[in-house]
């Protein structure tokens, strides 16, 4: 990172409060006395809430995280990586672009929408999770699929119904030269005389978030840097919507290729002063602004007709030394839109989404990516939802067109009241970086993606006392995978695989007083991955080997609400994490992508357990303190661990945190 860029950041980090707070604040300005509750990080009080308003219609899915600002999370990974099957190849730097695996599938094969945008890569496809504003979103949610693809992560913008002004302030800190600073406003004004309707009603509800995070890192080459703005104008009036919506983000961080060891001997890669760092001057840099516009109206049988329109500009610097000689830079543009129209019919709650968009030709200076042409993506679904004593049933079917290759999609959902089943199929949605390669780092592939996804899932869940228990089985069979492999240590391909994979995997989970008030609670989860017939050929042992056999968490902990009268909720917890051996992914830092690691120049991960420490008090509901020891068994009970060669997790590591939520 150059200094003129570490300048910036610095500053950043010492002044951030003082630059926006007082800008925040000073939008705090007298309302109409309307009033609804408050959706924020205090407490919603017991009376019934008014209606929200859903700019982009109820999200999909099921809720699978807590809202990420009521908890330490730096990163979303933080917060996905508890669900169930799900493993994080972790890099161990905060901001870093984690890789996310579903199912025992590629890090980059789910889909991920942010506010019913596709938040992928314009490049590379991979899900963009590193960019989203994490301190203003809603729960996480996970759908069964989307835009084709075998699961969707659905990340949407809190409904915040604070008609007097709210603003939230969130703080984190740590050793490593880490902050994480946002801030949060919103309120909602009585609109321009020519906004309202005939009657003179409507609302004006504002929305303004920035935010800001930055980390040296104990090695050279990981330092992080950035920020992320959005803005959001919604006109609300009886039976119309429409809001403005937009999102910008740049995003800087080191791009060292691993660790090394200058004496010969391996532990040294765990100790900052000891190890040696490949491409200490390499950094990433992303800029990404999305601007989109969504209007809301009734149309058939008093269901909301939903029309948006967007366009998405990603510009991606690699810097490969400290020189401009050395950088490569692709930029692009996607246009796109989609509709979505809901009709009821008897029991039938039928929904029908057109999802479309064109990619141009990505440009730059040394152009990576060099004789990548336009692409547009079609994709249409129909899903219904009913419910027949007491079954929730979802389906849907969907047709996929992306370039020349069209593909169907289906998914169908069974839930009860303590058991769920479901079943898949799905297509690939690839990046334009396998149809043309990443200069003379990645080789594309020569035929078009023809990878489909059958899968199936099935659970229940049982309690009996204070004890409770789930337990997930899911199966996939993916005929003609593509697969990214390494081919040495600096050079890759994308391969197609003419066997299937197909892979069988289970998840249990244990807890016990896991909602108590008072006292002490347990919970763990194990979750247990096989591919069979590994051996067949190497690609399949490589892939075999790319996750663990077995993996899980645990958490102990001691919970006291409502104390002092309801002024103080407390929660202190142990949590620990471990995984069984294997050979893991390597990290393309030029590309953020993960590969298939080749045997003859990786190491493997050792089987490990990592050991954090927790504690958060929540404060007369308007105030939320965090205190988190990471990795406290590294360099004491052993020197280190890894998910993925060699990026080590950081060692004991003490970080704190505090939320706020002021009513102006």
């Amino acid at each position: 990172m150059g200094e003129q860029e570490k300048g910036r950041l610095g500053a950043w980090g010492r002044r951030g409060l003082l630059v926006f707070l007082p800008l925040v604040l000073s939008l705090a300005l007298p309302l109409p006395s309307a009033a609804q509750t408050p959706d924020s990080l205090a407490a919603e009080p017991l009376a019934a809430p008014r209606p929200r308003v859903y700019a982009e219609g109820p999200a999909p899915g099921r809720a699978v995280s807590p809202i990420p600002a009521r908890t330490p999370a730096l990163d979303p990974a933080d917060a996905l990586e508890a669900l169930p099957g799900a493993f994080r190849y972790t890099l161990g730097a905060p901001g870093w672009p984690d890789g996310l695996s579903l199912g025992g599938r590629a890090p980059d094969a789910h889909a991920l929408t942010l506010g019913g945008l596709p938040f992928t890569d314009l490049f590379t496809e991979r899900p963009r999770e590193d960019l989203v504003p994490l301190e203003v979103l809603d729960r996480f949610r996970m759908a069964d699929g989307r835009y084709g693809r075998p699961g969707a992560v659905v990340a949407t913008v809190r409904p915040f119904r604070a008609e007097a002004p709210l603003t939230e302030l969130r703080y984190l800190p740590g050793q490593e030269g880490l902050q994480y600073i946002g801030a949060t406003h919103t309120q909602t004004r009585r609109p321009p005389r020519l906004l309202r309707d005939a009657a003179g009603r409507g609302r004006l509800i504002v929305l303004g978030h920035v935010a800001g995070r930055q980390a040296t890192g104990p090695y050279t080459g990981e330092a992080l840097g950035g920020w992320h703005a959005l803005g959001r104008l919604t006109l609300v009036r009886p039976g119309f919507s429409v809001d403005l919506t937009e999102l910008h983000v740049r995003h800087t961080h080191g791009a060292r290729s691993g660790l090394g060891s200058t004496t010969g001997i391996f532990s040294d890669v765990f100790y900052p002063t000891r190890a040696s760092v490949l491409d200490p001057e390499a950094e990433r840099q992303t800029e990404r602004n999305d601007l989109a516009l969504t209007l809301r109206a009734p149309v058939l049988s008093g269901e909301p007709l939903t029309v948006a329109a967007y366009w998405t500009r990603q510009h991606e610097h690699y810097t490969l030394g400290g020189f401009t000689a050395d950088t490569l830079q692709l930029r692009g543009n996607r246009f796109g839109g989609w509709v979505t129209q809901a009709v009821r019919a008897g029991p039938h709650g039928f929904l029908l989404r057109l999802d479309g968009w064109l990619d141009d030709a990505p440009w730059g200076r040394m152009n990576p990516m060099a004789g990548a042409g336009v692409r547009t993506q079609l994709h249409a679904t129909l899903g219904d939802t009913l419910t027949v004593a007491g079954w929730r049933i979802e389906a849907e079917g969907g047709a996929h067109a992306v370039g020349s290759e069209v593909f169907p999609s289906a998914s169908l959902r069974v839930d009860g009241r303590r058991v769920f089943a479901s079943v898949g199929y799905a297509g690939a949605v690839p990046g334009r970086i396998e149809e043309v390669g990443y200069a003379d780092l990645a080789q594309a592939a020569p035929e078009l993606n023809r990878s489909r996804t059958l899968s199936a899932e099935a659970g229940l869940q049982a309690s009996t006392g204070r004890f409770g228990v789930q337990l997930r089985g899911f199966a996939s069979q993916t005929t003609d995978p593509r697969v990214l492999v390494a081919e040495g240590d600096t050079a890759y391909a994308f391969q197609d695989v003419g066997a299937s994979f197909r892979r069988l995997g289970g998840t249990l989970a244990l807890d016990w007083r896991a909602d108590a008030p008072r006292g002490l609670y347990a919970t763990a989860a194990v979750t247990v991955h096989t591919l069979l017939d590994p051996d067949q050929t190497p690609i399949r042992r490589r892939e075999a080997d790319a996750l663990p056999t077995v993996w899980g968490s645990a958490r102990l902990g001691f919970r006291a609400l409502d104390l002092f009268g309801g002024a103080l909720d407390l929660d202190l917890a142990a949590q620990g994490r471990a995984w069984s051996t294997f050979q893991s992914r390597v990290f393309i830092p030029a590309v953020a992508l993960f590969a298939l690691s080749d045997p003859t120049t990786t190491v493997n991960v050792p089987s490990r357990g990592t050991l954090d420490l927790l504690a958060a008090a929540q404060l007369q509901e308007r105030a939320t303190i965090f205190l988190v020891y990471e990795n406290a068994l590294a360099q004491r009970v052993y020197d280190g661990a890894y998910v993925v060669p060699v990026y080590p997790l950081p060692a004991h590591r003490l970080r704190f945190g505090v939320a706020w939520t002021l009513f102006n």
